[in-house]
């Protein structure tokens, strides 16, 4: 996959092949670091099971419940709609200044 991604991005941009090559290097070595030392412990299987297996792992679990999320989401919503109306609220206002003084 991210072979796909790497060659994705050598030909749609222009930069030297060196970076990406230094991608690969950087997201390829730690799962090899992992790898090895799992492999040292003779634990290679439980690194399969729960890092790789549960990756590809294709089932769904909700961990909300479409109330609690609702909530989360419609909070997040509000929070935002006052800080948007407080902004308005500063850039209709006319601001103090030598205008204001005159009247």
């Amino acid at each position: 996959m991210v072979f796909v991604h790497v060659l994705g991005l050598m030909v749609f941009t222009n930069t030297v092949l060196r970076r990406y090559l230094l991608l690969v290097y950087g997201v390829v070595i730690p799962f090899i670091l992992c790898w090895l030392i799992y492999a040292w412990h003779g634990h290679t299987h439980e690194l399969y099971v729960n890092f790789f297996h549960t990756l590809l792992n294709l089932e769904s679990y909700q961990f909300l419940s479409y109330k609690a999320l609702a909530i989360a989401l419609g909070t997040t919503v509000v929070l935002f709609a006052i800080s948007a109306l407080k902004i308005l609220q500063v850039l209709v206002s006319p601001f103090p200044g030598k205008d204001s003084e005159t009247i």
